[in-house]
């Protein structure tokens, strides 16, 4: 029986490959003919195409390791901060809402969108800046990627901060946590983990498994979504981390000169789950300002505004996004007149 199993998974794999080839793989091919899966987003002077069955995306990188545009020797007014919808993944420079923004507005805006990243490393990365290329911009701007009711598999910037946390401090971690919950949180990030390996072989592996994802994208991950409920440790640990890493960024404002501002981006899920308001709320009790949601642009017709497999920001989406924040500004600065 299971040899007979065995022999028709092989079958429809093989089948799937010939008739619906899938490669949900993001691709990177450079100008220069070099192709590559090493997803290396800020390599500096790079330019490159992001190519994957939803899109392919013209991606230019400037000298100093940040996406286009490109602010030369000018101070930049506004920095951009966040990780992969912010940087634009998925999306050709010109249809970043950073871009729209700095185009339709005429404000120096530099992208340091860093995909992949939680907010301590989104932070270091303004830090670093600031430290060597002498920054000194009016206003941070500060895209936090979030949600509360999925933690893991959501790209959720409150698992992200968990995990650099632990990264950054492991040896300290290890023993201050063996008197408390810390062998339970490490064990379950361990645990998460490697469910995102198994996960992540099968996607690489299978077309059969690609296939059922591409056409079961938004149900498939909002199954594989863990809520805080599963980890109630992990959860309340986030939040903590979060908290210190936005208290992180006030004190940098006072340090540096900079006005700062935080905003919410919610992923798919948590638009679908109707959980945003839940997320909105959460945030804004442990951040040191309030926060400015941006949830009702989505909420109709959502499956126009993200990619249905990748799940960032369609042009749809992006542009949704980039309006919002050139109407923001500009009755921001009816105010400061």
């Amino acid at each position: 029986m299971f040899g007979s199993l065995l022999i028709s998974l092989l079958i429809v794999e093989g089948l799937s490959r010939l008739i619906y080839p899938i490669k949900l793989n993001l691709l990177f091919i450079y100008s220069d003919g070099e192709t590559t899966w090493k997803q290396k987003w800020r390599l500096p002077g790079k330019i490159y195409r992001q190519v994957s069955d939803e899109y392919d995306a013209l991606t230019t990188i400037t000298s100093k390791g940040y996406r286009v545009p490109d602010i030369k020797t000018r101070q930049p007014e506004i920095v951009f901060c966040g990780d992969s919808f912010t940087f634009g993944e998925g999306l050709s420079d010109e249809e970043t809402f950073v871009y729209q923004f700095a185009q339709s507005t005429g404000v120096i805006s530099a992208n340091l969108g860093d995909p992949g990243a939680g907010t301590r490393r989104e932070l270091d990365l303004l830090l670093k800046f600031i430290s060597e290329e002498n920054w000194r911009p009016q206003q941070v701007w500060l895209f936090m990627t979030v949600m509360t009711d999925s933690f893991f598999f959501a790209g959720n910037d409150l698992a992200d901060n968990l995990i650099e946390d632990i990264d950054v401090n492991k040896k300290e971690r290890v023993n201050a946590n063996r008197a408390t919950d810390g062998e339970n949180v490490s064990r379950e990030v361990d645990r998460i983990t490697l469910l995102r390996k198994i996960r992540d072989l099968l996607v690489e592996e299978s077309n059969m498994v690609r296939l059922i994802q591409f056409v079961m994208a938004p149900k498939i991950k909002l199954w594989l979504s863990s809520g805080p409920k599963d980890s109630p440790n992990l959860y309340k640990r986030s939040l903590n981390i979060t908290c210190k890493q936005l208290l992180r960024l006030k004190q940098m404002s006072e340090q540096y000169g900079f006005k700062y501002k935080i905003f919410i981006i919610h992923p798919f899920q948590d638009i679908i789950k109707k959980n945003n308001e839940q997320t909105y709320i959460t945030i804004n009790q442990i951040s040191p300002i309030p926060v400015i949601d941006t949830a009702y642009l989505f909420k109709r017709n959502p499956e126009k505004c993200y990619y249905r497999y990748d799940q960032h920001f369609s042009k749809d989406g992006a542009s949704r996004i980039a309006q919002f924040l050139i109407e923001y500004y500009k009755k921001e600065d009816e105010y400061r007149k």
